[in-house]
């Protein structure tokens, strides 16, 4: 764990840096995939007064990214990612901070509340996936041109570069996969560039007592880029982690009636998603002696179910 008391409290001050006797309370680790994070009571005086809000710290330890494996700034451009949604009205967390320690990048946001995915009812996740769809559709419609630190890349461009990260991790089953996969990309053409979140999926969202999304977390990965990225994340990460079909179907359903959108392509954007997780998988595998960070032993350890996805969503492409 690289986050500590000490490191909170100094992004803290430097956060809020008009507030009186800063200090901490109730701080516990929060379980994280790719980084690390801390919940925290934040208290100060004012006026003879003493108030408390809750915050969390993040740490960006994995360098991996969906488009670059050694990918640098990230705080930055969650943060700035974070700022614009809530300028735009989206369920995000507020950003409030981002800065780099003697141990890396950070940030430091608002706490967000509601209940994950797993414990939703079956009711509660209709509404959460049709909420979703329709968070795609407003967040696909939005002018990226204030996202400055954001990434533009095109699929050309990602298949180039995942190429060239499946040579590098050795893994000739990645090379061929992706291989196959940018191949039938070729045939698709791209669409006008949006706001991505990259990795869209029902997992990332938190949903109050009365079914409301409040919070859609995790905009790290987010780019600018073709729109059928977001629709085939959120429908395989529906058909094939959370296996449900019918969801992923009403996802795709709700998505199109709203955009009008021809998705008839969409088993391809889907295939090279696939391809492009079992190369990071291949190329943490290759490198994980030299890497840290909370998820890497399960990504390593993922590698024969990233296979499996990435050779039944190309059959489905076919």
């Amino acid at each position: 764990m690289t986050i500590t008391e000490r490191h909170i409290l100094n992004a803290s001050i430097a956060t809020f840096p008009q507030r009186l006797n800063l200090r901490l309370r109730d701080v516990h680790p929060l379980a994280g995939n790719q980084h690390e994070m801390t919940l925290f009571e934040l208290l100060w005086d004012e006026r003879g007064q003493t108030y408390a809000v809750e915050l969390v710290f993040r740490r960006y330890c994995s360098p991996l990214s969906w488009h670059n494996m050694r990918d640098t700034n990230r705080a930055a451009r969650e943060f700035e990612m974070l700022r614009w949604l809530g300028h735009n009205r989206f369920p995000t967390p507020p950003a409030l901070h981002s800065g780099l320690d003697d141990e890396g990048d950070y940030l430091i946001m608002g706490a967000a509340s509601g209940s994950n995915w797993d414990m939703l009812s079956d009711e509660l996740r209709v509404g959460a996936v049709q909420q979703l769809s329709n968070l795609l559709v407003q967040l696909h419609t939005l002018e990226p041109e204030a996202l400055r630190t954001l990434p533009r890349v095109t699929a050309e461009e990602i298949a180039a570069r995942y190429r060239g990260w499946a040579v590098e991790s050795g893994d000739e089953a990645a090379q061929a996969l992706i291989n196959q996969a940018a191949s039938l990309m070729d045939i698709s053409g791209e669409q006008a560039a949006v706001p991505l979140n990259m990795t869209a999926d029902v997992g990332d969202l938190l949903v109050g007592a009365t079914g409301r999304v409040t919070a859609w977390l995790d905009w790290e990965n987010a780019m600018i880029g073709d729109p059928r990225w977001d629709i085939a994340s959120l429908v395989e990460q529906l058909r094939r982690v959370h296996r449900m079909p019918a969801l992923a179907e009403l996802a795709l359903e709700r998505y199109q009636v709203a955009t009008g959108a021809a998705l008839d392509d969409l088993p391809t954007w889907a295939a090279m998603l696939a391809a492009m997780r079992l190369v990071r998988c291949a190329w943490a595998r290759r490198y994980q002696d030299e890497l840290a960070f909370p998820g890497l032993r399960g990504l390593v350890a993922s590698y024969d179910s990233c296979r499996s996805w990435a050779d039944a969503a190309l059959a489905d492409a076919r």
